[in-house]
């Protein structure tokens, strides 16, 4: 049922993020995963995935670093990837408008970490994993609690 459930999410809009949400160990991430395998047909040009490490012991990685290795991912060379997190992030938008692609931000902490790596376009899809709401992310960027 949530598998059902996630894909009428991500069918259902243009440029969908949807929420996992739910405490440590229920398998949050174990389910992003098996629905992103399972629908990889329908993102052709890719899957982009992050371990946001928000209920870590080991500090989460800056939003530069993670865009960083997304543009890498991409196929952005190393030596024209942008110094700076905001330059980064405007290429990455820039550079997935056009594309289909999916974007796994798993064990997010705030809508604040989650917003500078969301994709450009219509045709992307962002599946974001929390033990939290975030509650920010539905207000102002029409996430979709799955």
């Amino acid at each position: 049922a949530e598998l059902a459930a996630l894909t009428a999410a991500v069918d259902g809009a243009d440029a969908p993020v949807c929420l996992v949400t739910g405490p440590a160990g229920v398998g949050k991430t174990a389910f992003a995963l098996h629905w992103a395998y399972q629908r990889r047909a329908d993102f052709p040009d890719g899957r982009l995935f992050a371990d946001l490490r928000g209920f870590s012991d080991t500090p989460a990685p800056d939003a530069g670093t993670v865009l960083r290795e997304f543009l890498l991912a991409l196929g952005v060379p190393a030596p024209r990837v942008p110094e700076t997190a905001a330059a980064r992030g405007a290429l990455f938008r820039s550079l997935t408008e056009g594309r289909r692609l999916l974007v796994v931000l798993d064990n997010a902490r705030s809508s604040e970490q989650v917003r500078p790596l969301l994709p450009g376009g219509d045709h992307c899809a962002t599946l974001v994993t929390s033990r939290d709401r975030l509650g920010g992310l539905v207000a102002s960027d029409a996430a979709r609690p799955v």
